[in-house]
């Protein structure tokens, strides 16, 4: 009887554990985003202005966290004091089949993500969203 508890308390933690808590947001399909890599297909253009809006929500998750949630990053760089930035291609990204678009890297749209020496996200960026035509 001594064990059989213990053994519940510990099935418990393991079934809310592993419970994904993304956060919920109306047209963001985490699933779409995943498999549109590099953006080529489009489907993270129609939906980085919902990430943008509701960036706050997306703050203080794990690096793991945040790759459960929009998959591996296309980029990532080690920046200083331990910070690391994951780059997601949205729009023009050199990783699709070249374009008149795609082949000037300045107009690359891409979601960044900055996590702090602690591994918390703490800041999430479009870059160039204003090219954007939403």
């Amino acid at each position: 009887m001594k064990i059989i508890y213990p053994l519940y308390v510990l099935i418990a933690f393991f079934i809310f554990s592993c419970n994904p808590n993304h956060p919920k947001i109306e047209g963001l399909d985490y699933t779409v985003w995943k498999y549109d890599q590099g953006g080529c297909n489009g489907d993270r253009e129609k939906m980085v202005s919902l990430v943008n809006e509701n960036k706050e929500q997306f703050l203080y998750f794990n690096q793991n966290k945040i790759i459960s949630m929009f998959g591996k990053p296309e980029n990532q760089t080690l920046y200083t004091r331990s910070q690391t930035i994951y780059f997601y291609h949205v729009k023009n990204s050199s990783l699709c089949e070249e374009t008149e678009d795609n082949a000037d890297n300045s107009k690359t749209v891409m979601l960044q993500i900055r996590f702090d020496a602690l591994n918390r996200s703490k800041e999430l960026f479009v870059y160039n969203y204003n090219d954007l035509e939403i």
